[in-house]
């Protein structure tokens, strides 16, 4: 019997942010110490700063610097807001690892723009 999915031909229409990701999969395991690298890395892309963006501590950052560091922020934020099923998968979460999620500042972004945005985000 072959699967299912191979005779779906709608698998291969989905865009890129219909696609399950890595980080939604590690979301999703029942696996509870793959969750909370997970959720360590929603805290590590959260609490970046410039100085880590240029890889020089000794350094002071310049306004191009900053300019950089913003912009690719607000793709990264950006990317991880556009993830499919990534709230879903965050809800599956147990009650320490959604709080830990919940409180970094790019689940607060995703989850401030689904409500200004309330069919811009698809949650299953």
């Amino acid at each position: 019997s072959e699967s299912s999915m191979s005779n779906d031909p709608s698998a291969d229409s989905l865009t890129t942010s219909q696609k399950t990701t890595w980080l939604v999969h590690m979301l999703r395991t029942e696996y509870k110490p793959i969750n909370k690298i997970a959720v360590d890395y929603l805290e590590l892309l959260s609490n970046l700063t410039v100085v880590d963006y240029i890889l020089d501590e000794g350094a002071s950052p310049t306004p191009a610097d900053f300019d950089s560091f913003h912009q690719s922020q607000k793709q990264i934020f950006s990317e991880v807001e556009h993830l499919h099923s990534l709230v879903t998968a965050m809800l599956m979460l147990e009650d320490n690892e959604k709080e830990r999620a919940a409180v970094t500042l790019i689940i607060q972004q995703v989850l401030n723009n689904a409500v200004v945005r309330p069919f811009g985000i698809t949650i299953f």
